[in-house]
């Protein structure tokens, strides 16, 4: 028998970095599935169908249609990643047990899975294979917990084929779910599914279908930031959702503030999530943007464009603070081309605002102020980082 010493030194150089061969190695037994997690240092499964690229070419006969892969998520960042491309409905079962082995000492572990459509179908995935795979993920790993990642699409005036094709998989999988990210047609699949977080991203369409669903899926953490500004609680009644504690939309402070705005947004979203607990509003636009060359600050002091930009954000934050009812955090992000502003920008914040205290990160460049208004506590969280110039030159 191999020490573990020596059984280390074979799993990597039978396995290096070929997935299916790490897989193939899982399938020995639990002794060897469990190397192989410490070896490669892996943290979770990933379930992923993606647009195919050449390293797939082998398995398909139209080099960009969608494909089937499963690989892993490490521990360690920017580690060559290992993974198996997925022929048919047997070859998924097959691996999936051998990565149920790797991973039996961390029955919770997350497993992943990722939708990335392109425009061409799945030819091994009917309708009867859609359905039976989450039953096949949900038998193998019953403990785990599932997160659905699904990327917006381009807008294209129609939805990929191979969409419709995946429905039944989505709608199969959907109770099982622990978290999701998902575009608003996705949300009626998901009615009142229970999860602990759902992200709704942008939508192909422009289309109010996400206003109902989005309140009917039970997630204890709700963000929408993409989708649903804080200004649709103004004149608008949603479904009550009793199940949402944490809510994240987006506030923006190009606009001008509407007499009475906040005062009924802000008493609409206790009405519409009674057990909210944490309002969280990130200023969905980047502040004044500066060229190659340009200069926000001039003598110490910040110039006028940024200068307007900061007032009308204070304007809103008092607004929100005067009329908040839960506990609030407010976060704004702005972009650094050439000068550091951060001073001028956070000596004009405290001027503005209440500010009682400041802490600093210089790895992210991060400055977070706790901004105290009556008894609603705000965290006003004020990012910025340097961009690469070269990306923006015209």
């Amino acid at each position: 028998m191999l020490v573990n010493s020596s059984l280390e030194t074979f799993i990597c150089f039978y396995g290096q970095t070929d997935g299916q061969n790490v897989v193939k190695l899982s399938l020995v037994n639990k002794r060897y599935a469990t190397v192989i997690r410490e070896v490669y240092e892996l943290r979770c499964p990933r379930l992923s169908f993606t647009e195919s690229s050449r390293a797939n070419a082998l398995f398909y006969d139209d080099l960009w249609q969608t494909a089937v892969t499963l690989s892993f998520i490490s521990d360690v960042e920017k580690k060559e990643e290992l993974s198996v491309f997925v022929a048919n409905y047997d070859c998924m079962a097959i691996n999936l047990v051998g990565i149920r082995n790797i991973f039996a000492m961390n029955p919770n572990h997350e497993f992943h899975i990722h939708l990335s459509l392109s425009f061409k179908t799945i030819p091994w995935v009917t309708t009867k294979m859609a359905e039976r795979i989450p039953l096949l993920i949900r038998n193998l790993f019953p403990s785990s917990k599932l997160i659905l990642n699904r990327t917006e699409q381009p807008y294209t005036g129609e939805y990929p084929e191979v969409y419709r094709q995946l429905l039944p998989f989505v709608c199969k999988i959907a109770p099982y779910l622990t978290e999701a990210t998902c575009c608003v047609e996705d949300l009626p699949y998901l009615d009142d599914v229970a999860l602990e977080r759902l992200e709704v991203i942008e939508p192909w369409f422009n289309s109010n279908l996400y206003d109902s669903p989005m309140f009917r899926i039970r997630a204890r953490e709700l963000i929408c930031t993409e989708v649903f500004p804080i200004t649709f609680f103004h004149q608008g009644r949603y479904p009550v959702q009793p199940q949402i504690e944490i809510l994240e939309t987006s506030v923006c402070h190009k606009e001008d503030i509407i007499p009475g705005q906040y005062e009924a947004a802000l008493n609409e979203i206790p009405k519409c999530c009674p057990r909210l607990k944490l309002l969280r509003l990130i200023f969905d636009q980047t502040l004044h943007q500066l060229g190659c060359g340009q200069t926000c600050v001039r003598n110490g002091f910040l110039d006028e464009p940024c200068l307007d930009e900061f007032c009308r954000i204070v304007s809103h934050v008092q607004q929100i603070a005067h009329f908040s009812n839960v506990k609030t955090e407010v976060e704004v992000r702005f972009q650094k081309y050439v000068c550091d502003y951060a001073g001028a920008a956070t000596e004009l914040l405290m001027n503005l605002l209440p500010i009682t205290r400041i802490s600093t990160t210089t790895d992210r460049r991060e400055t977070s102020f706790i901004y105290e208004h009556r008894k609603t506590v705000t965290s006003f969280t004020f990012y910025s980082w340097k961009l690469d110039k070269k990306k923006y030159r015209g």
